[in-house]
This record gives structure tokens, sequence and C-alpha cells, in this order.
């Protein structure tokens, strides 16, 4: 008897290992099903055990089907249990016989007696304890001898005199050995899925993190994983970075950076905060602060690297040292004109109390006149100082800009010399704006002393006011806190010599002059940095070496709340389209960011950087070009002649012209002619989408 129980309940435990496989096969989203599943499986080991019983008398039988059927509500909860106890009774019925009922009796209460217990557990089977799976062992079979009862008397009394020991003994253990062999099965599964749960979470960490994360080896720096911030802003596809080396893939724009970095791993076997300079995959320098730290992968030394894009904050900085700086000089400026301004009084004032009691025509009467002459130039000289430090005493008051300029047009046609052609362009209704007179002059003067100084040879230059609603990428562009609202725009252009980005960079800097020795004071530039800073506008500059320069000043229009007319949007529907656009824009940055805004409404974008790639581009691409968006003045080729040429091989694409320099500017001066499709630079993605939108409609 005891040997048949054994047995029966050592198949039992074979059977069990069914269920191993079955945990490891869960399908995440799938409960109802993988439970399902389970109680077949129970009920199937259940019945298989069914099979090789122990047959006490005919009609009763033992067969350890209570310790799969508590296991099934233990481990699986009710649903399992359910299945796995109504398969066992319908067999149990079809087996018949004496203890038939008591069988099916047996069958539920040993089902719902481990249903309790999982309850009782809150279901977290991977945490069973001995002492638990010893109780419901016992309480199982102490109900199953308490079921004898229900068979004709006396039979019960004969069966529990003869194997009720064996009953308490062999079955609680059976109920032990296998919640003990189940249960290490749904431990390691726990622990798996922990596991698996921890590295979901790593992964979704470092493609989330806005800095590089980078694993690559040791030894060949081949990269094994990177995120998506690596792959956004070095511009490189996912497949084109795993498996390839650093230096394959240009990373690095020094080598000196790259053999220290390597250096100092090896050495301490991690980097703190390393100045570098890296590369995109196009070439463009990034300034990097990288953090590493070396570790044992499967065997092999790896690298995790987190780098930080430091271009923008080291550009902030920048900015920060020269705003700190020209507020430095601006108070040294300003503290010394004032004194010389005392000095320059005396001097003056007694040098015309001089000139009063000496004859006129003698030597010493020319004399005092050139030290009047000279003094009057040293006062002029510190009123620039103090406007460029903004403590110059001033009457700001409502003027209107258009009428200021065609005052001073004349003077200003006598400034500018015969070679070069002088043009005013003045909108009409401008907005009135609030300055004072003699500042709003010193702007126009020295911005048309340096244009013309700039054409030696001759050229156009062109004054232009108008009123412009400037938005908050407009500013964001530039690094500024949004300042968007209503401006009068005073653009001064000339055809001249142009600026390189040294030279602009370094522009609005006091006494910096690209002019010879002798011949600028380099303060024309500050003082009308100064002058716009103190009535809280706006000066930039666009230029480019051998092209000319336009010097755009922004002046916050006095323009009433319930006047001020409504920002242009369109709705997203009428910006987008699914035409093929080509760009030529030598620019990176600005190449990069109208694809994107142009993609991000739907366009199919084609990009390239100078006249000569984007006719090959043009040539090689098989479908329908819907327009060329063209930078006006590029490298090599400018360019209306690119434009030519596309047209004449695809007659049918048009074309959108876009530039720093005004519309006004481009179209007076021969660049383009009038009503030629044109944008002008900065622009928002909106904007661009809906002059793209606008021309493509035409």
């Amino acid at each position: 008897m005891i040997l048949a129980l054994v047995q029966n309940i050592t198949l039992l435990l074979a059977f069990g290992l069914i269920y191993g496989f079955l945990v490891r096969v869960r399908t995440k989203g799938h409960v109802v099903r993988d439970k399902v599943i389970a109680g077949f499986v129970f009920g199937g080991i259940t019945l298989g055990g069914m099979l090789l019983p122990y047959q006490y008398s005919p009609g009763v039988i033992f067969d350890g089907r209570s310790i799969v059927l508590a296991m099934a509500g233990l481990f699986g909860g009710w649903m399992p249990a359910s299945i796995a106890s109504a398969l066992a009774a319908l067999y149990r019925l079809y087996l018949g016989g004496t203890g038939a009922l008591t069988g099916v009796g047996v069958i539920f209460t040993s089902a719902a007696l481990g249903v309790l217990f999982h309850m009782r557990i809150r279901g977290r089977v991977h945490a069973l304890r001995t002492a638990t799976l010893c109780s419901l062992g016992f309480i199982v079979h102490v109900a199953m001898l308490i079921w004898m009862f229900a068979m004709p008397w006396p039979l019960p009394l004969e069966i529990l005199e003869r194997i009720w020991a064996p009953v308490i003994v062999i079955f609680p253990l059976g109920t032990l050995f296998m919640g003990l062999l189940l249960g290490d099965q749904e431990r390691r599964l726990f622990a798996e899925g922990k596991l698996r749960e921890s590295e979901e979470k790593f992964r979704k960490a470092i493609q989330n993190t806005p800095v590089w994360v980078v694993i690559s080896t040791l030894d060949e720096g081949r990269v094994l994983e990177v995120n998506d911030a690596f792959l956004k802003m070095t511009g490189f596809a996912k497949e084109e970075v795993l498996g390839r080396t650093a230096r394959e893939l240009n990373i690095w724009n020094k080598c000196e950076d790259r053999e220290e970095f390597a250096s100092r791993l090896r050495q301490e076997g991690f980097v703190r905060d390393m100045d570098a300079q890296l590369c995109t995959k196009t070439g463009t320098p990034i300034a990097a602060s990288i953090n590493a730290e070396l570790f044992e992968l499967a065997g092999e030394k790896v690298i995790i690297s987190l780098v930080q894009d430091m271009t923008e904050h080291n550009r902030l900085e920048e900015q920060l040292r020269q705003a700190q700086k020209m507020e430095a000089i601006g108070r040294l400026a300003g503290g010394v004109a004032h004194d010389f301004n005392n000095l320059l009084t005396t001097i003056i004032g007694n040098a015309q109390l001089a000139l009063m009691e000496t004859a006129k025509g003698t030597p010493v009467y020319v004399q005092i006149q050139e030290i009047i002459k000279a003094g009057e130039k040293a006062a002029a000289l510190t009123r620039q100082l103090l406007t460029f430090s903004r403590r110059e005493v001033v009457q700001p008051r409502a003027l209107d800009l258009g009428e200021i300029v065609r005052d001073e047009e004349r003077m200003l046609r006598r400034i500018v010399r015969e070679d070069i052609q002088f043009q005013a362009l003045l909108e009409s209704d401008l907005w009135k704006v609030k300055i004072d007179p003699g500042q709003i002059n010193q702007v126009i003067m020295n911005l048309v002393v340096n244009a013309s100084d700039a054409m030696p040879g001759g050229g156009k230059l062109t004054i232009e006011v108008t009123n412009v609603m400037l938005d908050s990428a407009y500013f964001n562009a530039h690094g500024l806190r949004n300042g968007s609202g209503p401006y009068v725009m005073l653009a001064v252009t000339d055809t001249g010599t142009g600026m390189d980005e040294e030279t602009l960079s370094r522009m609005f800097e006091p006494f910096f002059t690209t002019k010879e020795k002798g011949e600028g004071t380099g303060l024309g530039l500050s003082t009308v940095y100064g002058i716009m800073k103190q009535n809280r506008g706006y000066v930039w500059a666009y230029s480019e070496p051998g092209k000319g320069t336009t010097m755009k000043c922004y002046f916050p229009a006095m323009v009433e709340e319930e006047k001020r007319p409504p920002e242009k949007t369109l709705p997203q529907g009428r910006l987008a389209g699914s035409e093929t656009i080509l760009i030529a824009e030598d620019n990176d940055a600005l190449r990069r960011t109208a694809s994107k805004a142009l993609r991000s409404y739907g366009y199919k974008v084609l990009k390239s950087k100078n006249g000569d790639e984007t006719l090959r581009i043009s040539r090689e691409f098989k479908g329908p070009i819907h327009l060329l968006l063209t930078d006006v003045i590029m490298p090599g080729m400018s360019g209306k002649d690119l434009a030519g040429n596309i047209q004449a091989e695809r007659s049918e694409i048009k074309v959108l012209y876009m530039s720093g320099y005004t519309d006004n500017t481009i179209t007076t001066h021969g660049v383009l002619e009038p009503g030629t499709n044109f944008i002008q630079k900065p622009f928002t993605p909106e904007s661009l989408a809906g002059k793209v939108r606008e021309v493509l409609d035409k």
C-alpha cells in the first residue's frame, strides 16, 4: 500500500515538471489564456495520476489527486483550480464505485483549500514558505479523511483504521515536495521577470536621457549600443553605428582627445568631466563634456560613456562674458566721459574767451580756433562714450522713423559719396516709437557712415523702414528670451566688402574697428548697440564676405494692446503638403532646420549645400521636384544662376528664394526681379511652410 502511494506521488511530481515549461511560456497581456492553459495542465496531471491509483477496494481508490488540485488552487487561483477539479470530478464519476461521491467531494475541497491559501498569500507564490506548504498539505488531507465518513457504514472505520497514518504522512509530504518544486520554478520565473523589468527600465532610461549614451569595447572602441540622443545629434542611423569603431565613424575631432580618453580609462577606470571636440556625421564640430566608466560585460571590458553637448552652453557662456565685458567697459567709459567732459568744458570755455580777446586773422586766432574745433570733436566722442555706457541724459518722445529718415535724407546724401547709389524705402502708416531724437540720428548716421566706408569702390546703399511682428521663434534663434510683439525695423544695407564670422562676433565691441589706423574710433556700432539696449530694442547683422551687409535695428512699437494686429496663423491642414522640395543652403544649421520644418508638414525633402551638388541631385532624382528653396547668395553659384540651370532641365519646377537681406534690398539692387517669390531669414517653421504652400498653390 505505502509503496503504491509513493509511486503514485512520484509520478505526480514528474508530471509537475510540465508546469515548469508552462510558466516559462506565459505571454504578457494574456493572463486569462495562461490561466485556462494552466487549468488544463493541472487537470491533465491529475488525470495522469488517476490512471495508476492505489485501489483499497472496488470503488475506493487513492491516487494523489488532492495534492495536484491543492497546488492548482495555490499556484493558479480559482480559474485553474476550477478547470482542473471539473476534469478530475468528471473522470471520477466516470469510474464510479462506492467512493465516487466521496472522491468528488475530496476533489473540490482540495481545490477550494488551495484557492483559500492562494488568497491568504495574495498570489505571491514566489515567496511561499515551507510552513505554508506543510499546513496546506495537512489540512487538505485531514479534510480527505473526514470525507471518508460520507461512504456507507462501517466502511469508513475500516478505511481509516488501515490508511489514516499513510494519508497523514505520505500525502502531506507529497504536497510539500510538489509545492517546493513548483515554488522554485515560480521563484526563478519571478527573478527573471524582475531582471527583464530592470533591463527594460535601464534601456528606457538610456533611450530617454537627453545626453548621449554610448556603450563600446575598450580595446577597439567598437560600438555596442547607443541611444536616440546620440543618433539625433550626430545624424547617424543606428545600423551605421553598431559594430563600428569610433575611428571608423570619425567621431573624435582631435586625435589627442581620443588618446587622452583611452589613457585615463586604462589608468583610472573612469573619466570625469573631460572636455573634448567631437564630430557629427557631416563633420560639424561639437563641444562635449564626457563622463565614462569601465566595467566587465560577458568577460570583456566595455565602456559606458555619457556625453553632454556643451555647444549651446559654451555659446551662452561666451555671450555672458561678452555682456559682462561690455558692461564693465561701459561703466569705465561712462566714468571717463563724465570727468573728461569737465575738462573739455574748461578747455573750450577758456579757448572761446581767449578767442574773443584776440584779433582776427592773427596766427594765434587761428590756433585758438583749432583748439576749439578739437575740443568739440572730443566732446562728440565723449557723447558717444556716454551713449555706449547708457548714461547720457535723454528725452524720449513718440517719433515716426519714416519722417526722421525723410528729414535726414538730404544730409545723408551729402555724406554718401557720388559713386554710391542711395535709396530710401519707407513704408506708409508706420507705428510710432519712443526714443530720443538725437539718439535715432546717431543710429542712422553711424550705420550709414559704416555702410559707406564698406564700399570703397562704390555700390548701393539702401535704408528701409517697415512695421514687423516678431514672434518667440525669432528671439529663440538669437538665444534671447521671448520679446515677441510689434516692432519698427530700420535696416541699412550695403553691397560692400561684408564681414566674416569672426568680425561679426566682435563688431559691437568698443574700440574694435576694421578701418585703417587713425580712420575710425571703433565706437560707431558700440554706440548703436548702447542706444538700442537703452531703448529696449535689438540690433542684428546679416553679412557675407564680398556680398555686403544688412544691419537691422528693431525698435519696440507704441501700439495699443487692443490695436495690435493679430499674428497671422494658418490652420495646420492649409500648411501641409506631400510635394517634393529641393533645398539649397550652404549654412548647415539652417539647412537642417528648414528640412526638419518642411518634413514635419508632410513634404518630401532633398537637401544640398551648394549649387553643384543641387544640380547633381536634381539630375539623379527620377521623380518630380515641385519646388526649389534656395539661398540667394551661396559660394560658387548664386541662387539665381542655380534656379536658371534647374529650370532649364525641369521647366515645371517653382522657385522660392531666401536671404538674410530684406526683400526690398534683394529686388531693388537687381539681385532678383521684382515680384520674385522670396522669404526673409530668419523664419519660423510655420512661416516657411506657409510661404512654400503659397508658392506651390500659385
